[in-house]
């Protein structure tokens, strides 16, 4: 477990504990501890009626994935495969501590950074209005999502440039792996159509 003091700095506090030793015995049953976008997966096919597939993604919109190989989860030599950065930007940085900061870790695709960027250019969007009345005037996925919904301009255009670069994300993957489908989440989705 790690919780963070401060992005990329000394003062990160790391503490190695067994979750799967504390769950299995508090709770009496077999426990599986994966990460993320492997459980992911894992849930897409075994909660309800299943994606009914051998091969399967489950993209997490900015910082992995996970895969599905001929029905079992695939995990690479030792545990970490899909574990990587989408980044297509010459300097990572920036939308890396923005996204850690808004609490989304690379999942809004930088969405909310680029909209701060273009608030100069475009303040009348209704990005920055929504931003002021619910987030204290921090402009979120949510609030680019909001105004997108309204018809905004700006809005529609950032989500679409970033569905744009996770369309590309999600080729390449086709492309290397052949899944037969590919399951988008993380809670990139709740930008819904113009995303898409």
């Amino acid at each position: 477990m790690r919780w963070p003091v401060g992005l990329l700095k000394n003062g990160d506090l790391s503490i190695t504990v067994s979750t799967h030793t504390i769950f299995e015995e508090k709770f009496g049953i077999p426990t599986f501890v994966d990460n993320d976008a492997n459980a992911a997966v894992f849930g897409e096919e075994w909660y309800g009626k299943g994606l009914g597939v051998q091969h399967a993604i489950y993209l997490y919109s900015g910082n992995g994935c996970g895969f599905m190989i001929g029905g079992q989860i695939y995990r690479g030599a030792n545990g970490c495969a899909g574990e990587w950065l989408f980044g297509e930007e010459d300097n990572p940085l920036p939308a890396l501590i923005e996204s850690y900061e808004s609490g989304t870790w690379g999942l809004d695709l930088g969405i909310a950074l680029a909209a701060r960027a273009f608030q100069k250019e475009d303040p009348d969007s209704k990005i920055y209005k929504i931003a002021s009345e619910e987030n204290e005037n921090r402009c979120t996925i949510l609030s680019v999502v909001k105004a997108a919904e309204t018809g905004d301009e700006l809005a529609v255009r950032l989500l679409s440039d970033a569905g744009a670069r996770l369309g590309r994300k999600a080729a390449f993957l086709v492309n290397l792996f052949n899944p037969e489908i590919i399951v988008v989440g993380g809670g990139i989705e709740v930008a819904g159509v113009p995303f898409f």
